[in-house]
């Protein structure tokens, strides 16, 4: 195998948010150059040179932007933007035809582990199954992406629909995501609980490196998970 360049500069949206400024601080400690693409950066024209991956942790109209934008650079994209709806995701599909495309609700590479857990539970027979998710108080959407992703996961397992997420709002929590599945005599609890956020952005540093080495080699394009980037 050849030589890959090494991620040099990425342009990023949403780069002043929370976990915006956890991503930048750790791409700054690696030498990475950020272009801001956010309304209050003006630098972004017709001539401005593309970068080497787009980042976007921004909102639906900074998704659809920064989407564009990598389109027109041909270059990777990645997203962990939340609060969208599921048409909003298939423009994901068509840009994957011709760029390596991630997006994930939840960039910690446990909450990868968690999903591959969840299998354990399939063939499962008199057991109720709920997913119950904690964040802050300032979290806007309810209930998380992370939830609506680990329902769809489980559904798809057990092959049934589950009731909706149970969804709390309280204090200053990152985030904890459990899966109880309750029988009348026992009960299983899968959890998963971040402590920092800066789990969330060094899973985005991890998934911005890999997507990026797959754009350099051959058959890049494609839409890829974090299940892609945790078995490496």
């Amino acid at each position: 195998m050849t030589n890959l360049q090494r991620l040099m500069n990425v342009g990023f949206m949403g780069s002043q948010g929370r976990m915006g400024k956890e991503i930048s601080d750790l791409l700054v400690v690696r030498n990475i150059t950020i272009l801001g693409l956010g309304r209050a950066d003006s630098s972004v024209s017709a001539k401005t040179p593309a970068p080497d991956l787009v980042i976007d942790f921004s909102s639906p109209e900074g998704f659809r932007e920064s989407l564009r934008l990598a389109q027109k650079w041909n270059c990777p994209f990645l997203s962990g933007t939340t609060g969208l709806q599921k048409s909003e995701l298939q423009p994901l599909r068509k840009a994957s035809e011709k760029i390596p495309v991630l997006w994930a609700p939840n960039m910690s590479l446990g909450i990868a582990v968690l999903k591959k857990a969840m299998m354990a539970l399939k063939g499962l027979q008199g057991f109720d199954f709920q997913i119950e998710e904690i964040h802050h108080r300032h979290k806007k959407d309810s209930p998380s992406g992370t939830a609506l992703s680990l329902q769809e996961t489980l559904s798809t397992i057990l092959e049934t629909k589950l009731p909706p997420p149970v969804s709390i709002r309280a204090g200053g929590i990152f985030g904890v995501h459990q899966i109880h599945a309750i029988s009348e005599h026992e009960w299983l609890r899968f959890e998963h609980q971040a402590l920092d956020r800066k789990v969330f952005a060094e899973g985005a540093i991890q998934a911005a490196h890999w997507l990026h080495r797959r754009s350099q080699q051959s058959n890049r394009a494609g839409l890829y998970t974090m299940d892609d980037v945790l078995n490496g």
